[in-house]
């Protein structure tokens, strides 16, 4: 049993990790989305998409993407795609 809690903590903080990089990503998007640099808005925001897609990938490879412990990664990444995604479609914030 405590194998298993201590693979969950490992799984834990390499997912938090992750969830930090994608929010300055994410962050980072935002901020050349307002300065208004496409190619770099475009090359910026479909990286953060790829990196929480990746992080649902993972979750669903190990079957975790639905259990309740494991649920505020899941909408957490996916609210990152989404966000990112509707920002790219309504071209917002532009300068």
């Amino acid at each position: 049993m405590a194998n298993k809690q201590t693979r969950y903590q490992k799984l834990e903080q390499v997912l938090t990790v992750f969830l930090l990089i994608d929010l300055a990503l994410f962050v980072g998007y935002l901020v050349v989305a307002a300065m208004g640099i496409a190619a770099a808005k475009i090359i910026v925001g479909l990286l953060t998409m790829l990196g929480a897609g990746y992080c649902l990938w993972i979750l669903w490879n190990i079957r975790e993407i639905f259990r309740q412990r494991s649920l505020w990664f899941t909408c957490a990444f996916a609210s990152i795609i989404l966000c990112t995604l509707v920002s790219l479609i309504a071209n917002y914030p532009a300068p």
